[in-house]
């Protein structure tokens, strides 16, 4: 059959993953009538066949006058086989969490197994394969297929229409398909032991798990005494958001948040209107889902609930999402001159890159209300103007505005403010926030030692980072969190002392690592995604195909998987990556932990920043934090493509440049 290649749409995915349900949300979002030709078969040398009687006319509600669109649906396709196919302009790649596509076909093969030959639906070592292929093809962004517009299946089932076809979860009996849709998530918890199906998770299947948001904890304990909590009658959600058990609802919240369950979370909003969290956490799911007009709405509700940093954070993030002209129209339309309008003003100014005119906003903000979320964030716009003494003293308010830094402080306790001498006392410096912070912070820790020679410090961080540190006695976060109980005398956060040791920020390199991995030698390190946890992080991290474009040998500074385009070395922590950072030629990375790594190491540098870069990076090309980081933002916002004309320039002037040309 011939087929347009400019309006058609091919469309790829693995057996008993709920394709037809995405099928059927993409053919619903098409105005054209859409015949769609199901479980179409590819031959090795790239052509295909529609099967007898496999053809479904979609003519409902659809615009006759416009031309018919053919969408053909592929099962079990090897993409390097689909790759030499003759592929239209729109090809989709379907992707789920890999326990619920492979719980669904043990159910399928356990309960009826005397037509598996009809619906191959064995589960064997080509299946987990192409797991693994389908979520590496969205993990970097068409690696296999360049016109590939990916979907995560679990992230849209609330979305999806009420067609649930097929379902072997449902009655015991064959001829009874129902099911719930709000179960589908979570028809992998009855396989939690199965060896056949947990032997199906390897280490790599784990770690492409995780980087894609699919929940692997194979626990469902904690989820169901949520769950009974959910459906007592006396459960008050605003209630509990002002208790002790705050912890355990943010813990709930995040289960839903990492299923994208949309639907659910709606549902509670609407038995608790004036619940604050749900709709914060509703509106953070909408964003993910490019739904900002109705984002913006739930998010101005979660602020008038509660106006607390979180909330305001979040209105930022979805005014970010909106024309700049937008957003000022909702922050003037909705907030008159208090405080919040000008922490919201000053991030309009900060976008548009005139932190003068964020500081005066600001400070403004803080004669009107004093607030510590102003003293915050007049923190961060200080130190991104270089400002670092004065910065770090405002940015000390953070303590109050971040409630997970201010509730581990508080457990911790004993906090040092500077005034007592520490000579013959333990200290814990807590790590706070992330690994980048955590590399960024330790520079202080060394003038501690210096002013207080005879103090004994215990670092308390990430198991990942221990490694780098091996003459000091280091604590893991881990396993305090999980009850180790260490003696100390004081406690201090890691950011925190700067300003309590009235201290210059120096770019000078302050880390050694005494491994090298001779991997790197003659490559250049290049590491282009962040953690996948971090609320930003679709905003810092690059498409790896904006770098495999370049004739460049690169070698992977990533964490877990890297894509086959980029060679790759073994790395379990950050001694690992420190170990390669130390033979590569240079350092190419995004707005990540490596970026703060290499810098403090001294290596050459080259990040990566979106056009609406971050405060730690400042305002210029070159950098105050480390002297060996030279600094290229995208031209506008979104558009990765215009670094790599500059950063092909910038890698030219390294006396390793030669290397591009072999």
């Amino acid at each position: 059959m011939e087929y347009n290649l400019e309006r058609d749409i091919f469309v790829f995915g693995l057996r008993r993953s709920g394709n037809h349900a995405l099928i059927f949300k993409i053919i619903e979002e098409l105005p054209n009538v859409v015949h769609h030709h199901n479980n179409c078969t590819v031959k090795p040398n790239g052509s295909f066949e529609i099967p007898a009687k496999s053809t479904y006319i979609f003519d409902k509600d659809k615009d006759s006058s416009l031309p018919v669109l053919n969408l053909f649906s592929f099962e079990d396709v090897d993409l390097n086989i689909a790759a030499k196919m003759t592929l239209p302009e729109t090809v989709y790649v379907l992707v789920r969490s890999p326990q619920n596509m492979l719980a669904s076909r043990l159910v399928r093969c356990r309960r009826f197994p005397d037509t598996n030959h009809e619906y191959g639906c064995f589960v064997n070592e080509r299946v987990i394969a192409m797991q693994k292929q389908y979520m590496k093809e969205v993990l970097n962004g068409g690696m296999i297929i360049p016109q590939a517009k990916h979907l995560i299946y679990d992230h849209l089932i609330s979305e999806t229409p009420s067609y649930v076809a097929h379902s072997c979860f449902g009655s015991s009996e064959k001829d009874d398909w129902s099911l719930d849709k709000s179960k589908l998530t979570g028809r992998w918890s009855q396989f939690v032991g199965d060896p056949e199906f947990m032997s199906c998770f390897d280490s790599e299947m784990k770690e492409l798990s995780k980087q894609l948001g699919f929940p692997l904890e194979f626990q469902v304990d904690s989820e169901a005494v949520y769950d009974r909590k959910i459906n007592d009658s006396k459960f008050q959600w605003s209630e509990l958001a002002n208790s002790n058990e705050f912890y355990s609802i943010e813990k709930l919240f995040a289960v839903w948040f990492t299923q994208r369950d949309v639907a659910r979370l709606s549902k509670e909003f609407r038995k608790s209107p004036y619940d604050w969290l749900t709709a914060s956490v509703l509106s953070s799911l909408m964003i993910l889902e490019g739904k900002y007009h109705q984002a913006l709405r739930m998010a101005l509700k979660a602020l008038e609930l509660r106006r607390n940093n979180r909330n305001i954070n979040l209105l930022m993030r979805v005014l970010g999402k909106l024309p700049v002209e937008k957003a000022v129209e909702v922050i003037e339309n909705e907030f008159q001159n208090d405080d919040v309008y000008f922490q919201l003003m000053a991030r309009v100014a900060v976008w548009e890159r005139d932190h003068g005119k964020a500081e005066r906003l600001l400070k403004e903000a803080v004669k009107l209300t004093d607030s510590p979320i102003s003293h915050d964030f007049l923190g961060r716009v200080l130190m991104c103007q270089g400002k670092w003494k004065e910065g770090c003293r405002e940015y000390s308010y953070r303590l109050q505005t971040d409630r997970r830094t201010a509730r581990t402080i508080n457990y911790l306790g004993k906090i040092w403010n500077g005034e007592e001498c520490l000579n013959g006392k333990r200290v814990l410096i807590y790590f706070e926030q992330g690994s980048g912070d955590g590399f960024m912070g330790c520079r202080f820790v060394q003038p501690l030692l210096d002013k207080y020679p005879d103090a004994h410090l215990i670092l308390n961080m990430d198991d990942s980072m221990i490694p780098l540190f091996p003459d000091y006695e280091c604590v893991s976060k881990r396993d305090m969190a999980s009850g180790l109980e260490i003696e100390y005398d004081y406690c201090i956060p890691l950011l925190s002392l700067p300003a309590v040791l009235d201290i210059e920020m120096t770019g000078q390199p302050y880390l050694t690592y005494p491994e090298v991995n001779d991997e790197g030698v003659g490559k250049i390190g290049l590491c282009w995604k962040g953690n996948p946890d971090n609320q930003h992080d679709a905003e810092r991290s690059i498409p790896l195909s904006v770098f495999t474009s370049m004739d460049v040998p690169w070698i992977s500074l990533q964490y877990g998987y890297s894509g086959s385009e980029i060679e790759k070395t073994k790395i379990e922590n950050f001694g690992d990556t420190a170990a390669l950072i130390n033979s590569v030629s240079c350092v190419v990375t995004c707005d990540t932990a490596v970026a703060h790594l290499s810098g403090s190491m001294g290596k050459d540098t080259y990040l990566c920043l979106p056009y609406r870069g971050e405060w730690r990076w400042g305002l210029r090309e070159d950098c105050d934090l480390y002297d060996s980081v030279s600094i290229i933002r995208c031209g506008s916002v979104d558009d990765w493509s215009s670094i790599k004309t500059h950063l092909e320039q910038q890698l030219k002037k390294q006396k390793t440049g030669h290397l591009m040309d072999k």
